[in-house]
């Protein structure tokens, strides 16, 4: 149940940082974060930890 969850968490996080870095670069459009490369670079953060967290959890338990 918990590993279920986990993999949730880690495709909402790539979700969620593909749009902040979409927003960065001016992609997407209508929010404080348009055109703020900031947002970018916490997106590919965030993705990245996504990413991580899923290979992470797809790993066979031992």
């Amino acid at each position: 149940m918990m590993r279920k969850a986990g993999k949730i968490l880690a495709v909402i996080a790539i979700a969620v940082g593909a749009v902040w870095m979409l927003q960065g670069l001016g992609v997407a459009e209508g929010s404080f974060m348009t055109d703020d490369m900031d947002w970018f670079w916490i997106g590919l953060v965030v993705a990245a930890a996504g990413v991580l967290g899923l290979f992470g959890l797809s790993r066979p338990a031992r």
